[in-house]
């Protein structure tokens, strides 16, 4: 299967003739800005143009997967904002119960990097009860969570929860943020947003080295996009 192919793919429904846009699972009300999470459900979102050019003033290019620290975080999403024509963002992190996803969340939530249009997505390998730490429930609810879970034994390649599973499956983000303290697992991770996201921000052991790893966005190949997370 072609990358192309793939995201014709992801971009649709689960059978039932539905057809599914970018914007299929962004949704409004899940975070407001300088304040927790509130769960709501809003009109579906459809993605006007796609710019490639991307950022204000003079653009620097850098190395893939130079580090970043939180001061540098919001010069990162001004820039996808920008590649957007200013339309609001889909954020998705992946495995928040590790420090590094914490501490991401801590960044862009009290720090006021989101807009109120913007939607955020959580994906953990678990409920949301016992996967969510206190901590970070105070940004994310229920609503805007997802069990990204798969089954292990027996039925190898589906999804603890079906509805989940799939919502999870069609996410098409700006922004992934992926966490993860084992090199192979952490490839797994990243290979699940191959050919759909703009930017990725990684989280992993200090021997991981995701030069060796090649990762294409879903727009253009922009190395200043591919970062590696340091708290």
């Amino acid at each position: 299967m072609t990358k192309g192919e793939k995201r014709r793919e992801r971009s649709q429904g689960t059978g039932t003739g539905e057809l599914y846009s970018r914007g299929a699972v962004r949704t409004r009300g899940f975070i407001s800005v300088g304040s927790p999470s509130e769960a709501g459900v809003g009109p579906i979102r459809v993605r006007g143009a796609v710019h490639t050019s991307g950022g204000t003033g003079a653009q620097v290019k850098v190395k893939p997967w130079q580090v970043l620290r939180c001061p540098d975080l919001s010069a990162l999403i001004e820039e996808l904002r920008a590649a957007q024509d200013r339309f609001p963002i889909t954020i998705v992190v992946e495995n928040p119960q590790t420090h590094g996803g914490q501490t991401f969340l801590d960044c862009l939530c009290d720090g006021g990097l989101l807009g109120g249009d913007d939607a955020l997505w959580v994906l953990g390998d678990g409920d949301y009860e016992e996967t969510v730490s206190e901590s970070v429930k105070n940004y994310v609810k229920k609503d805007a969570y997802l069990n990204a879970q798969r089954k292990r034994e027996g039925e190898s390649g589906t999804f603890v929860n079906k509805e989940d599973g799939m919502r999870a499956s069609i996410l098409l983000p700006d922004l992934a943020f992926v966490a993860d303290t084992d090199a192979e697992k952490l490839k797994e991770r990243l290979e699940r947003w191959e050919g759909s996201v703009w930017a990725v921000i990684l989280d992993g052991p200090d021997d991981f080295d995701p030069s060796t790893f090649d990762l294409t966005l879903g727009i253009e190949e922009k190395p200043d996009w591919l970062r590696r997370w340091s708290d």
